[in-house]
């Protein structure tokens, strides 16, 4: 059966950021990564994993969505749909009433699976940009 569970550092960053190595993104530094943290898992197999960002506001940011390379289509869609579901529910109990996330403009399915969750289309010509230091 599926579950989601918090993030732990120690025991999920090696996996995480293999997972982001075989998907052909750059590796999320754990100093980055927000402790609110959740991991899908189905027995000892880890499936998805994201974060949330809470600030000083009502506003949140979801990121750094990615999943097990390993297991098959079906598995990664439902594990990210928990996922999702589970950092919604941490939301709210962090009175987040609005989050934010970015997906790349060619993963259409992943942005299916959103829509289907609820999250509404904002921009679609968008540069992300950021700034080190």
């Amino acid at each position: 059966m599926m579950m989601i569970r918090a993030f732990n550092a120690r025991e999920d960053y090696a996996d995480a950021a293999k997972w982001w190595i075989a998907h052909g993104w750059p590796v999320i530094p754990s100093d980055h990564l927000s402790s609110l943290g959740v991991m899908a898992t189905e027995g000892k197999t880890k499936l998805a994993v994201g974060w949330l960002y809470v600030t000083n506001s009502a506003f949140g940011w979801f990121e750094f969505l990615v999943a097990n390379p390993e297991v098959g289509l079906k598995i990664r869609v439902k594990a990210i749909e928990c996922v999702i579901e589970g950092i919604v529910a941490l939301g709210a109990e962090h009175d987040i009433k609005t989050m934010f996330t970015s997906v790349a403009t060619k993963q259409k399915g992943l942005v299916r699976l959103y829509r289907k969750n609820g999250w509404i289309i904002t921009d679609q010509a968008m540069t992300n940009l950021i700034r080190k230091g």
